[in-house]
């Protein structure tokens, strides 16, 4: 189990473990933390947009299909 047997306003040293932080190295932990989030957030933007573009197309190529479709089977019922 750790314990903390110092705590200095700067850094933080626990025994049993190699924590010892001092106050740049939190700032630039939460500095990268936030530049990865935000980094993972505008790809998984871009992804999607990408995906829903990608299934407009293909919803739009499904609905001229069903109409040429309707449209053949139409003429067919008609000859008969």
């Amino acid at each position: 189990m750790a314990r903390i047997i110092s705590a200095a306003s700067r850094t933080v040293r626990v025994e049993g473990t190699m924590l010892a932080m001092t106050t740049w190295d939190v700032v630039l932990l939460a500095v990268a933390g936030y530049f990865a989030v935000t980094t993972l957030v505008r790809l998984m933007k871009v992804r999607r947009d990408q995906l829903m573009a990608q299934l407009r197309e293909d919803f739009d190529h499904e609905q001229v299909r069903l109409a040429h479709e309707k449209k053949k089977r139409k003429r067919k019922e008609a000859k008969e």
